[in-house]
């Protein structure tokens, strides 16, 4: 099993079609459950041939990454990786209100 997660969680990602792409994601006790926007921009077999992932299964309308026990850190590193990406979004728009004052004023 692979043991770099944050890179196994950039290389799932970029594979089920972008975070642009994901809907949602939540784990199980071996899989990465997504729900995907559309599954057709998902590329499966490099999933599949993904070292650190079993593979992938299409049910329920989910998109899964069956990954094994170590799913969860996997997931610990996606969410990880979302969390910088807003914090990054907050400060820049942060950042473009204090530019900018009159143009972003607070909703009364």
């Amino acid at each position: 099993m692979a043991k770099n997660y944050d890179e196994l969680a950039k290389t799932i990602i970029q594979n089920v079609g972008g975070k642009d792409n994901v809907t949602s994601v939540v784990h199980c006790a071996t899989r990465l459950r997504f729900k995907l926007k559309d599954e057709k921009k998902a590329n499966d077999d490099v999933l599949k041939d993904t070292d650190g992932v079993v593979t992938v299964v299409k049910a329920g309308g989910q998109y899964q990454v069956v990954i094994g026990n170590e799913v969860a850190d996997v997931y610990i590193e996606e969410k990880k990786k979302q969390e910088a990406e807003n914090q990054r979004l907050r400060e820049e728009a942060e950042q473009k209100m204090k530019d900018d004052p009159m143009h972003y004023k607070p909703f009364n």
